[in-house]
């Protein structure tokens, strides 16, 4: 009887491993994402009428994910020459995102590095 209640815990265990890598790739993943969107916005910058990318993380159930769309509308503050309107992106706030994408997709891999070890502590215990 003890065996089958260790078995099922380390069942229930592993389970929620699983869900714990599932959420820390999702995290790489919109990491990822949101930084190419920022990337992309930057080198076009100087593009006359390029619309910006914008990246919307949502939560899951399964973890974040990002849902990149094209800016429809121009910003107010948005520079017009001869009915041309420049870009409307701002650098420095494509910057800020870069740097918190790098930070989401750091807080991700410690994510997984920690179920590892978990997994590896849980292995011994049950060795």
């Amino acid at each position: 009887m003890t065996d089958e209640l260790v078995s099922s815990d380390a069942d229930t265990h592993f389970s929620s491993m699983t869900n714990i890598s599932n959420i820390a790739v999702s995290g790489i993943r919109a990491a990822g994402v949101r930084f190419a969107a920022s990337a992309e916005n930057i080198a076009n910058a100087n593009s006359r009428g390029y619309a910006p990318l914008q990246a919307e993380q949502i939560s899951t159930v399964v973890g974040p994910v990002v849902r990149v769309t094209k800016t429809d509308k121009p910003r107010p503050d948005a520079r017009q020459t001869e009915n041309v309107q420049q870009s409307e992106v701002n650098v420095a706030s494509e910057l800020v995102d870069i740097i918190a994408s790098k930070y989401d997709f750091k807080a991700a891999v410690k994510l997984l590095q920690t179920e590892d070890e978990l997994n590896g502590k849980l292995l011994d215990i049950l060795a």
